[in-house]
């Protein structure tokens, strides 16, 4: 199951520094995969259930309950289930301040 909510427009209607672009919550199989894909905006996960892989760089990453993991613009993202089903949400920003406003708060690609 993947439930996902985009803002009505592909830009912000207003010029701020940081827009709100996309949120999702993911329900998905053992061994599922997202192809990589190179993202320009913030992405932050969370896991909620089981444990999940992401490629951040060069280096494997694991994404368990409770735990959040963050992708900056201009990064490959690549995702991936483990050997259980895994459970997690997301939420994407956009805007000339994201990547500022993510660092900030103490998240690092990572």
């Amino acid at each position: 199951m993947q439930r996902l909510r985009y803002r009505p427009s592909r830009e912000p209607t207003i010029a701020l520094g940081l827009g709100a672009r996309s949120v999702g919550h993911y329900h998905v199989p053992p061994g599922w995969s997202e192809s990589p894909v190179i993202k320009h905006f913030v992405q932050v996960f969370w896991g909620v259930i089981g444990t999940g892989t992401l490629v951040i760089g060069n280096r494997e990453h694991s994404l368990g309950p409770g735990q959040i993991a963050l992708y900056f613009p201009g990064h490959k993202h690549q995702l991936s289930a483990r050997a259980e089903p895994w459970e997690y949400r997301w939420w994407t920003m956009d805007g000339p301040l994201a990547e500022s406003i993510a660092s900030a708060f103490g998240l690092a690609p990572a």
